[in-house]
C-alpha cells in the first residue's frame, strides 16, 4: 500500500484553504499573504519528498524557501494589521529578500556559510515577530478591531515562536547527525517542521479573520490624513491644551454618533470616521486619559451599558451586543474593571465602593453635551 506523507496531506489541506480564500471575494486577501501561504504549501511538499523519499534534487529550492518565508510572514502579517505597513515601498520588501537570493546563487559563488544565513534569518525574524506581538502600542495595529488586538498579538507571538522552534530543530538535527549519524533526523525534521508550518499558517489565517479589509473601507480617507496634522505646538502647555481640546471634540462626536457601538471598530476606522489622524487620537487619549484607545472606547461602551443594565429594560446579554462588545467574557471583564462590580451586582444595586474609572469618566464628560445622547438613550430604553 502506498503511504502518503503527512506533509503532503498538510499541503493538500493548505491548497484547499488557498482556493477558498481566492474564490471568496468577500475577504479580499492581499497578494503577500496569498504568496506566503502558497510557499508554505510548497515547502511542505519539499519536506515530504526530502525526508520520506530521500529526494535531494530540491535541496537548494528548499533552502531558498527557508530563507524567504520568514520575511514574507512578517511582511504579510504586518500589512494585514497596519495601514502604514501596507504602504511600505517595494525597495524595503526586496531588501528583506536579499538573503534568499544569496542562498539561491550560493552554488555559483561557492559559499560555505549558507546554513548560518538561514539560521540568522529565521532567528532574526522570529524575534521580530515575538517583539511586535508583545508590544503594548496598538497604533501599529490600527486595522485590527479593538476586540481582536489580543488575538493579533497572539498570532504574532505564535508565528515568531514557530520560527524560533525551527531554528532549534536545525540544531537538534545537527546534533543527531554528529552523535547518531542522523538516525533520528528524518523524524525530527518531518514532525517538527510540520508543526512550524502549521503555526505559521494559523498565524496568517487568524489575522485574516480578524482584519477583513472589506470592513475597513466604509469611508474614504480625507485628504491629507496620511500626512498627519499640522505641526504640533512647541510649548508643552500649549500642546497639552491642544490635545485636551481634541479629546473633548472626540468625546462629543463618539458619544453623539455612538461610534463605539461598532463591534469591528479599529483605530484606522475610528480615524476615518473622526477625520483625525490615528496618531493624534492615540496621543490625545494617552496623554489626557492615561490609557490606550481600546480602553478609551470601552469606557463609552461600559458607560452606556451601566445605564442600560441599571434601567432593567433589557437583558444583560442584549446590552452586551447593543453597546458594541463581541463576547460576554470580554464585556464582564471590562465592566468589572471600569465599574468596580459585575453587571449582575450592578443591576442589584451594588456600587463600586469608591471612585471607579466609570465615575471619573462621567465627571470628565459631564460638563458638556457629549454625554447627554448616551444618557438619554439609556433613560428611554
Amino acid at each position: 500500500m502506498i503511504s502518503v506523507p503527512v506533509a503532503f496531506i498538510f499541503s493538500f489541506a493548505l491548497a484547499a484553504i488557498l482556493v477558498w480564500i481566492v474564490t471568496d471575494h468577500r475577504r479580499r486577501v492581499g497578494f503577500l499573504p496569498k504568496l506566503t501561504l502558497s510557499l508554505l504549501a510548497l515547502q511542505s511538499v519539499l519536506i515530504g519528498l526530502r525526508w520520506t523519499y530521500d529526494f535531494r534534487d530540491s535541496l537548494l529550492i528548499q533552502a531558498t524557501l527557508a530563507t524567504l518565508i520568514p520575511p514574507l510572514v512578517l511582511l504579510s502579517m504586518r500589512q494585514m494589521v497596519s495601514t502604514q505597513a501596507a504602504k511600505e515601498p517595494l525597495e524595503r520588501v526586496l531588501l528583506y529578500c536579499i538573503p534568499a537570493l544569496v542562498v539561491l546563487v550560493s552554488p555559483l559563488l561557492n559559499l560555505t556559510f549558507v546554513d548560518w544565513i538561514i539560521e540568522a534569518v529565521v532567528i532574526g525574524f522570529g524575534i521580530a515577530l515575538v517583539y511586535l506581538g508583545m508590544s503594548k502600542d496598538i497604533e501599529w495595529r490600527d486595522r485590527v478591531p479593538f476586540a481582536g488586538v489580543l488575538e493579533a498579538s497572539i498570532a504574532f507571538i505564535v508565528s515568531g515562536c514557530a520560527l524560533l522552534m525551527s531554528a532549534l530543530v536545525d540544531v537538534a538535527v545537527y546534533y543527531d547527525i554528529a552523535q547518531n549519524s542522523g538516525q533520528m533526523a528524518a523524524q525530527i525534521v518531518g514532525i517538527a517542521n510540520l508543526i512550524v508550518l502549521l503555526c505559521l499558517v494559523l498565524g496568517v489565517l487568524l489575522l485574516n479573520r480578524r482584519t477583513d479589509p472589506g470592513r475597513l473601507q466604509d469611508t474614504p480617507a480625507p485628504a491629507g490624513l496620511e500626512a498627519d496634522t499640522a505641526a504640533e505646538p512647541e510649548d508643552a502647555e500649549e500642546l497639552q491644551q491642544a490635545r485636551a481640546a481634541l479629546l473633548e471634540k472626540m468625546d462629543a462626536v463618539i458619544a453623539e454618533r455612538k461610534l463605539y457601538r461598532d463591534p469591528d471598530l479599529s483605530l484606522d476606522r475610528l480615524s476615518r470616521k473622526l477625520m483625525i489622524p490615528s496618531r493624534q487620537i492615540s496621543l490625545a487619549v494617552n496623554s489626557q486619559r492615561a490609557m490606550n484607545v481600546s480602553q478609551y472606547i470601552n469606557l463609552f461602551r461600559v458607560a452606556e451599558a451601566a445605564y442600560l443594565v441599571k434601567a432593567e429594560k433589557c437583558s444583560i446579554t442584549e446590552v452586551i451586543y447593543e453597546v458594541g462588545f463581541n463576547t460576554k467574557s470580554n464585556f464582564n471583564r471590562e465592566f468589572k474593571r471600569i465599574v468596580g462590580v459585575s453587571p449582575s451586582e450592578w443591576r442589584k444595586g451594588h456600587d463600586s465602593g469608591g471612585n471607579s474609572p466609570l465615575e471619573k469618566f462621567q465627571e470628565d464628560v459631564s460638563t458638556d453635551l457629549a454625554w447627554e445622547p448616551v444618557q438619554a438613550l439609556a433613560e428611554s430604553a
